[in-house]
């Protein structure tokens, strides 16, 4: 925001005719209701375009993305989306058509519904509500490019975050514990005490990974980088302290056909993922989920805490660009949209269905 508190939108959008149309009547609603519009229409002849969207784009507090079939094959859209994630900008994507959906570096996110002109005064004001809330949140997405181990190097080191946060709560839960038994004899304060160590299950952290084989497939016999190998081991590891928590509430949403293995690492990974499933207890906080088809990047999250997210192997396989979601974040809670949901299996169950259909993913 300027000095005068007015909001600066930068409107992003395919230069088709088409959608250059919709951009002007965005671009008039919002003006009409005080918000500053920086687009490249605005651009005066002669001056560079690349450097002045730039410049609009880092004096932008939220950035609308017009999202149609259009916009989805414009480079200029996709440059200015990779610009505005590394600036850590709000992206805001405006469905016009019911057939677009948000894809590549804004994967996930909820779109603002079809703008509908013939109720053009409900519309902008839903669209203003949005504007606002972006520009409070004060931890938008940023886009950086790690390699494999940064980045699990990252996970390890979040999630050690959480145990020690654990770690602390139950000490103080145990203190709790031990001033209500000595502070009364009854047996009323024996049921409270009894309320305040179980803990409900709002209290519980609630974690989601979502990913091929996942990260319990993967074990010392594996013929990765050494290095590399022992950060995924200490990475499963943390991840197996924090199911086995009583306070930990965790969803594993498993896409097991893995294109990128070769047939004898996938039939390896598989084989160990099996073994550890039919091993974790079938009373635990853990619930499964066998979705055969790939839907998104792999994906860890801890609710209230953090999202990170895999998009894309650079062509040289060492890179990857990763987003990485602080709380408050709308991406955070979108990992956890279902996660009550009554179709997550327990582990053994989950195991008969992957030997059920074993031959087809090994085969795939």
């Amino acid at each position: 925001m300027n000095k005068k508190g007015l909001i600066k939108v930068f409107i992003s959008y395919s230069r088709t005719d088409e959608d250059r149309a919709i951009a002007g009547l965005l671009v008039n609603a919002l003006e009409k209701e005080g918000i500053i519009t920086l687009y490249d229409e605005a651009l005066y002849s002669g001056s560079s375009i690349a450097d002045s969207v730039a410049e609009y784009m880092r004096e932008a507090d939220v950035i609308l993305l017009i999202l149609t079939n259009n916009s989805e094959n414009s480079k200029w859209v996709n440059q200015e989306l990779g610009f505005a994630s590394a600036l850590y900008k709000k992206i805001i994507p405006i469905r016009i058509t019911s057939s677009t959906e948000p894809l590549g570096l804004i994967y996930g996110y909820r779109p603002f519904e079809c703008l509908n002109w013939f109720s053009h005064e409900y519309s902008i004001k839903r669209l203003l509500t949005n504007i606002s809330k972006a520009v409070e949140e004060k931890n938008p997405a940023p886009i950086v490019i790690q390699n494999e181990m940064e980045r699990t190097r990252e996970i390890i080191n979040r999630l050690n975050q959480i145990i020690k946060q654990l770690g602390q709560g139950n000490n103080q839960d145990n203190q709790d514990s031990c001033r209500l038994n000595s502070s009364s004899g009854s047996n009323g304060s024996t049921k409270q005490n009894q309320e305040n160590t179980n803990g409900s299950n709002t209290d519980k952290i609630q974690l989601y990974e979502r990913s091929t084989l996942s990260i319990f497939s993967i074990d010392s016999t594996l013929g990765y980088n050494s290095h590399y190998l022992e950060l995924l081991c200490q990475q499963r590891s943390v991840m197996e302290d924090l199911i086995s928590n009583k306070m930990v509430e965790t969803r594993l949403h498993i896409c097991p056909h893995a294109r990128q293995y070769t047939t004898g690492v996938k039939k390896q990974r598989f084989e160990k993922l099996l073994e550890w499933l039919e091993k974790t207890p079938e009373n635990s906080n853990l619930k499964i989920r066998i979705d055969m088809e790939h839907r998104g990047p792999n994906t860890l999250a801890v609710r209230n805490n953090f999202a990170l997210e895999g998009l894309q192997t650079r062509s040289d396989s060492e890179y990857e660009y990763t987003l990485s979601w602080r709380y408050p974040s709308e991406k955070i809670e979108y990992c956890f949209y279902d996660f009550n949901k009554e179709d997550w299996i327990c582990p053994q169950e989950a195991a008969r269905k992957l030997k059920d259909s074993k031959d087809e993913i090994l085969n795939d």
